[in-house]
Order: structure tokens, then sequence, then C-alpha cells
């Protein structure tokens, strides 16, 4: 609705998916508890006892060894207990997230984009579960409703395309610069 609020949009593996996917959502909050995510481990020695646990693990076996360093250092904060760290984004409130992700379809306010945008996203299909990011949830149909001055599908990549090749995320964007 801004026009000058900016100059272009990139969205890269966007969480804006099939229009099909909103439609009666609109139930009961659901309990973040029961959600998989929530029973993520949230209790670290260290940034590196995390780093080691999650190297040669998907999703994260596949990010840049750079960027899973950083994400360990940088997504665990001294524990409210004072014993060690946890994550900085709580499981039960990551979980929330999810659950809630189809409550409010975006659809509903795509029109109202103002600005040239570019669509990045990683191949679709049918995940393996509510824990499967190896496939993009981003719909194919969005580059053009939002008429999309470029649509590209990186197939190389997981939904963790910035994880995974920052330096090609890096040259995209100091393109737009």
């Amino acid at each position: 609705e801004r026009r000058g609020a900016f100059r272009h949009l990139v969205l890269i593996d966007a969480v804006i998916m099939d229009p099909a996917l909103y439609e009666g959502e609109a139930g009961p909050i659901p309990d973040p508890a029961d959600h998989p995510v929530a029973r993520r481990r949230n209790s670290w020695v260290s940034a590196e006892e995390m780093r080691e646990r999650f190297a040669d693990r998907p999703p994260y076996a596949n990010w840049d060894p750079r960027v899973l360093a950083d994400y360990c250092t940088h997504g665990l904060l001294p524990a409210a207990d004072g014993d060690g760290l946890e994550l900085a984004c709580p499981p039960a409130l990551e979980a929330s997230v999810y659950q809630n992700a189809l409550r409010t379809s975006p659809h509903e306010w795509l029109h109202y984009l103002a600005t040239t945008s570019t669509v990045i996203r990683a191949p679709t299909g049918e995940r393996g579960g509510e824990l499967d990011f190896s496939l993009s949830p981003t719909w194919t149909g969005l580059g053009a409703v939002i008429g999309a001055e470029r649509d590209e599908l990186w197939a190389e990549h997981s939904h963790f395309i910035p994880m995974e090749n920052p330096a090609r995320v890096a040259a995209l964007l100091a393109g737009h610069l």
C-alpha cells in the first residue's frame, strides 16, 4: 500500500502457500505443545555442542558450515535458570508459528503489493511430514499473481536457500542495491 516503502522485494521461498490450503482453518487455536517442534531440544552446554549435533543432520547438513556456526552461536541465549544455554526462539513459540501459519491467508493482501518483486523458490512436492523442509511451501503461482519480474526455481536447494547458498543469495541482493 505504501509504494515508496520498498524499491524491490525479494521473496526467498516465502511461506505463502496455495490459496486452497487456507480454506477452513479458522477453528480453535491449537495447543503449541501438540506440534513436534515443541519437543525440540532447548538446553545446550555450548554453541559448539549444538553445531556438532546438527552438522550431519537434515536440514542442517546442507547448510554452509559458516551459516550453521553463526546459527548456533547467535541462536542461543543464557538459560533462564542460569545453567547453560537455550534457544533464542523457544520451541513452544516456534511451534505456535507453524500451527497458526494457515489461520490467516496472505492472499487477501497480495493485491495491495505495489512494488516490483523477485520470487526465488525451491522445488515443491509432497512433503514427508511437518518437519520436512526439503521441499518448498511456496505456491508456484505466487510470482504470476504479484507480477514478479523474476520468478526462479533454484532446483538444487531446499526451503533453506539462504542457509545453503549464502553467496548466491548475497549476489542476488547486491544486484538490487
